[in-house]
């Protein structure tokens, strides 16, 4: 596990090294929400195969993966933000949202459908490299978001939101 952490890491700082470079060369070009959603997927996946080359010996389910968000900062100009995964996540199926951090403690936040009928989505936040370092919640995610709550799984469910995984009838 330990050679494990110490590939992820070394790939996690080579994407904060190659992330500027991508975003002085792709970005730039965004224009309008087209566009953009256009931008972001083909460098999301351009900078997915440059890690797989780089870093062939890790494998692909375990490589860091990096979020780009873009958003209407004024009526022409966009605000572009990035998020890198802090954490090796081994779980499959989990959709990559974001980081965070809340006070001093870093997040990766996922994402998949619920098993349960009675859940559309299951929210998870990741705090460290173990594999039981997860903590998850559906109803709880979407409660803590309503009430403004700064936890993980609150900012999560807003990932989703602002992804649109999730529709928030407007009030």
């Amino acid at each position: 596990m330990v050679d494990e952490i110490t590939n992820f890491e070394a790939a996690r700082e080579y994407l904060n090294i190659i992330i500027s470079p991508y975003m002085e060369t792709f970005f730039p070009f965004a224009t309008d929400p087209f566009s953009s959603f256009t931008i972001i997927r083909d460098t999301e996946h351009i900078i997915d195969e440059d890690i797989r080359q780089r870093f062939p010996t890790i494998p692909p389910q375990i490589l860091p993966k990096c979020k780009f968000r873009m958003h209407l900062v004024d009526e022409d100009k966009f605000g572009l933000e990035y998020n890198i995964q802090f954490f090796i996540n081994k779980e499959k199926g989990l959709k990559y949202l974001g980081s965070c951090a809340i006070g001093k403690e870093s997040y990766d936040l996922y994402c998949r459908h619920s098993f349960d009928p009675n859940f559309d989505i299951m929210f998870f936040s990741k705090y460290g490299h173990g594999d039981k370092d997860f903590s998850s919640g559906s109803r709880t995610a979407e409660a803590e978001y309503h009430l403004g709550v700064n936890s993980p799984l609150a900012v999560a469910f807003g990932m989703a939101v602002q992804d649109g995984l999730i529709n928030v009838p407007l009030e």
